[in-house]
């Protein structure tokens, strides 16, 4: 056969073939775009990739979660139960302030709600300092000013997910398995070995506390005043070891505290806060191995308390500009003065 007859035949293959993958992969939706029923739910609220994260945002959802690897746990359903409003979860796993701030700022440019987890962690300024976090940084900021095109159905990693998830369909595997993995998991950590994780112990500074510094004030204040009265910020919760090792290391607490402040104080959303030592935050069994993430079990709990009207509010404290410095010198004296258990 002549070379330019193999040229025809393979130029008319790549013609029908690259549309047909493409159609295919919009069908089969392992991502959840179309629909999150019949989804993995780690495909659904754990890929922390530009691109997808990009035709998210292009897609145009009613509701985004914003916020760091906790919200892995967080399924979208939840709050299109509550709310009624479809709903993309966007985490970025390890998140910093810069690219949460990225996301709200370009979901509110499409007229569209936000659910934003203001996270210690992501408030750290001084991890910026990392190349690797930069670098990440940089990728999210390029990867939002490209509008969304069918291409973006025609990558590898499409193509990869939509075949491991025909893959797992035929195992027959649970859509949920990564949650009820997790859920089931006993978990044995101590106050020490949370401190060396969050770098306390020892003051390494690549760890993540031992060189904290919170953002500017301006920077959280620009935050706050692109939210709208139908936006959330949330503080999730974590172990209380955390809240006892924040009390006692690096001005952790004051920094945070003092951010929540000027949150509260500059935003019309609702703020709403699971920080405290209580029945959830004394169970060892509702969070991962170093008490870091929720377990997906606590979420439900998180967003009943928002937004379930007919039930007592237990955890969850609706912090506003009336109650704010009450509420945080409450939880600052009752942590200070917490015997550990």
């Amino acid at each position: 056969m002549k070379a330019k007859t193999w040229v025809i035949i393979w130029f008319l293959t790549l013609l029908f073939s690259v549309p047909i993958i493409g159609i295919t992969n919009y069908y089969i939706d392992p991502y959840g775009l179309l629909s999150t029923k019949n989804k993995y739910i780690d495909n659904v609220t754990g890929l922390n990739n530009p691109t997808i994260t990009n035709m998210k945002v292009e897609l145009r959802a009613d509701y985004y979660l914003i916020g760091t690897s906790r919200l892995i746990r967080v399924h979208p359903d939840i709050i299109e139960k509550y709310l009624n409003k479809k709903t993309y979860n966007i985490n970025i796993a390890g998140a910093t302030f810069r690219e949460n701030y990225l996301l709200a700022r370009k979901v509110k440019t499409n007229k569209k709600n936000f659910i934003f987890g203001f996270d210690a962690f992501s408030l750290n300024k001084n991890r910026l300092a990392y190349s690797e976090i930069l670098n990440r940084v940089s990728s999210y900021e390029s990867k939002l000013l490209k509008k969304f095109t069918m291409h973006n159905y025609m990558t590898s990693q499409f193509i990869n997910a939509s075949k491991n998830h025909i893959l797992r369909q035929i195992k027959n595997e649970h859509y949920e398995r990564y949650f009820i993995d997790e859920n089931i998991e006993n978990e044995n950590f101590t106050l020490n070995s949370i401190s060396k994780h969050l770098g306390l112990d020892n003051g390494d500074k690549k760890k993540v506390f031992a060189n904290f510094d919170i953002y500017s004030e301006s920077e959280i204040i620009h935050m706050a005043k692109i939210a709208s009265k139908d936006d959330y910020f949330l503080i999730y919760p974590k172990h209380y070891y955390h809240y006892l090792l924040f009390q006692k290391h690096n001005d952790i607490e004051k920094k945070y505290f003092r951010a929540i402040q000027l949150l509260v104080e500059n935003t019309s959303a609702q703020v709403w806060s699971f920080y405290g030592i209580n029945e959830i935050t004394k169970n060892k069994n509702n969070f991962d191995e170093e008490g870091w993430h929720f377990k997906p079990k606590v979420s439900d709990m998180i967003f009943k308390n928002i937004f379930d009207s007919n039930i007592e509010k237990k955890y969850g404290k609706l912090i506003t500009k009336d109650n704010v410095i009450e509420y945080l010198s409450e939880q600052n004296r009752y942590i200070k003065n917490y015997v550990l258990e």
